[in-house]
């Protein structure tokens, strides 16, 4: 995986929980789709192809009560809005804000929601803190995406430069990360979650 570049690309969710998933786990993640038969390989039926050779189509039915994908059940109601989730055994992070951008700042191990820039150094030495939860991050390399995409295919696009506004390749040092969110409102309607080393 290239390096991740140090300024923050905006990506643009539509609304949709992100992700900030350890890569090695990224093909456990099915996103908004569903299994197919076999069949759908040959007859174009099929939205994706995994590496292993199985189909898959989209799910656009979207049942949050009675989950069909694994998007529906990530979004299923009375769950936290960042939270861990197990995907393929491994942790990984969900944020949902219902914000349509986000940005990963490289040199801060931080999202920005809800925004098209980052924080002035001035905003953020008045920001607080509050630390919502503990994450053990075992692999450098993670990705940040659009949580409606299939994870093996979130990976093969961004290392092709594709849905670039949708998927950001991130390292992190692995280690125990505390996972915090600013609770001032420093920058206006943007919402902070950081990453820090514990």
């Amino acid at each position: 995986m290239g390096r991740p570049r140090a300024d923050v690309k905006w990506m643009n969710f539509s609304g949709a929980p992100a992700l900030l998933v350890p890569r090695s786990a990224m093909p456990a993640w099915n996103g908004y789709y569903q299994l197919a038969p076999p069949e759908a390989v040959t007859s174009g039926d099929a939205d994706f192809v995994a590496a292993d050779g199985r189909a898959f189509v989209m799910h656009l039915e979207f049942d949050f009560d009675a989950p069909v994908t694994d998007y529906d059940r990530l979004c299923a109601p009375g769950l936290s809005n960042v939270r861990l989730v197990s995907i393929g055994g491994v942790a990984a992070l969900y944020v949902s804000d219902g914000a349509d951008s986000h940005g990963w700042w490289h040199t801060r191990n931080m999202l920005v929601t809800n925004a098209d820039r980052v924080p002035t150094e001035e905003q953020l030495a008045r920001a607080t803190w509050h630390r919502l939860l503990a994450w053990t991050i075992h692999e450098p390399d993670l990705v940040l995406f659009n949580s409606c995409f299939h994870g093996e295919d979130a990976v093969a696009r961004a290392l092709a430069g594709e849905h670039d506004d949708e998927i950001e390749l991130v390292r992190l040092e692995p280690g125990e990360y505390g996972v915090d969110q600013e609770t001032s409102d420093i920058a206006d309607a943007a919402r902070l979650y950081r990453l820090v080393r514990t």
